[in-house]
């Protein structure tokens, strides 16, 4: 009987954070929903590829930054937690730095490899999102440690529609591409001000060579599959982006965008 009421109570959990992950979902679905058809009534063909295509570029070197060390800090044990917390914090603002410095480099390198000028300034902008999430990174790992899936779906529910919905309206109010780089910003901003309150604890920084160094291990196997997975979703894009004019890549974008 013990059994059998401790099987109903993570079955209840479970589901409980499976209904919660889904209203991040839905809340991402519909407001994309609008955010693709603004856009595609905004902008040309060709700026809609362009945009398409530098949201595409920021968010594969944005994989990078996914480390696993969250599954790090939810396994660990309790007296564990500080000192890997902390060490997490160090490798994510590493790793954010570099993946920005990075992307700053490479945008006039892709601007001339996809033929299109207008890509280098949305990559550079854009850029600036990825030093913005690590101030609350770990305090959304310490939340997902604690089961607080309700705070977390809704939270990064409604940091999903902020994006869609915002780049949305300011697009419709001034059809300009650097709106959408803008907003990358402004929803790394929205996410840091939903999750730093949800943790009152907060970590420094620290680097222990023991735990650094299972941390690195665990985030190169980590990233080889999200690398993986990442590239091929979005592997037929890169090279359509390559192959075709800017003005056929937005068409192709748009039907792609729109049949998910």
């Amino acid at each position: 009987m013990a059994k059998l009421m401790r099987l109903n109570q993570m079955m209840h959990g479970l589901l409980g954070n499976l209904s919660w992950m889904m209203v991040a979902e839905i809340l991402s679905r519909l407001s994309r929903f609008v955010t693709l058809f603004v856009l595609a009534a905004s902008f040309s063909s060709a700026q809609y590829g362009t945009v398409m295509l530098a949201l595409l570029c920021h968010d594969l070197l944005r994989v990078f930054t996914r480390l696993g060390a969250g599954a790090k800090i939810i396994q660990c044990k309790d007296e564990e937690v500080m000192g890997v917390s902390a060490n997490a914090a160090t490798l994510q603002w590493a790793v954010a730095f570099l993946v920005a410095f990075s992307q700053i480099l490479l945008a006039p390198v892709l601007a001339q490899f996809y033929g299109n000028p207008d890509l280098e300034v949305l990559l550079r902008t854009m850029a600036v999102a990825h030093v913005i999430y690590p101030m609350v990174t770990v305090k959304v790992f310490q939340l997902q440690r604690a089961n607080r899936m309700r705070y977390f779906g809704i939270a990064s529910g409604s940091c999903i529609a902020f994006e869609n919905l915002l780049v949305a309206l300011l697009v419709f109010l001034d059809a300009n591409m650097m709106m959408v780089a803008y907003t990358k910003i402004a929803a790394a901003v929205f996410w840091v001000v939903l999750f730093y309150p949800a943790v009152s604890s907060s970590v420094g920084l620290a680097w222990n060579n023991h735990i650094m160094k299972e941390l690195l291990s665990f985030a190169g196997k980590v990233l080889g599959s999200e690398l993986v997975k990442a590239f091929r979703g979005q592997a037929d894009s890169l090279f359509a982006a390559r192959l075709l004019s800017p003005e056929l890549f937005g068409v192709y974008s748009f039907a792609k965008s729109a049949s998910l």
